[in-house]
């Protein structure tokens, strides 16, 4: 809770928010069919189907582990999206952090915003050229 606020506070919470919903939300169905289907050792069937079966400690298990994902995730985003990375990498160096670990933390934090913009533009020229065959599409119906 305290990372929502000050995610709030920085002004930046639409954005974790939106990447929450889309990957986590994945991330967490899987996680929740995977161990209610297969955990081991579970006893006590919730549903049958077909050959496999819902099991209670499976998905007490899958809602723990996502728990901690998320609390995972929601100690880290402040780090991420509040902080530039040139000012991150200069503080671990004045704190005695050597450069390879800086290095590191500055390539690993500044791969996710690259991966974000190189996903964007892979799909623009798809959007435009659909675009563009609607109008021709369109502009050919009137004849």
């Amino acid at each position: 809770m305290a990372s929502l606020g000050v995610l709030s506070v920085a002004g930046v919470l639409a954005e974790p928010w939106r990447m929450l919903r889309r990957g986590v939300l994945h991330i967490a169905l899987m996680i929740g069919v995977l161990q209610g289907l297969f955990y081991p050792g579970a006893t006590h069937v919730l549903v049958v189907l077909g050959p496999l079966a819902v099991k209670d400690e499976g998905l007490l298990f899958a809602l723990v582990t996502i728990l901690r994902l998320l609390v995972f995730i929601c100690a880290f985003l402040p780090l991420v999206l509040a902080t530039h990375p040139n000012a991150l990498v200069a503080a671990l160096e004045e704190r005695g952090a050597s450069p390879k670990v800086s290095y590191v933390v500055l390539a690993t934090i500044q791969l996710i915003p690259l991966s974000r913009l190189a996903r964007r533009r892979s799909s623009m020229p798809s959007g435009r050229e659909r675009s563009q065959s609607a109008a021709k599409w369109w502009c050919d119906c009137g004849r």
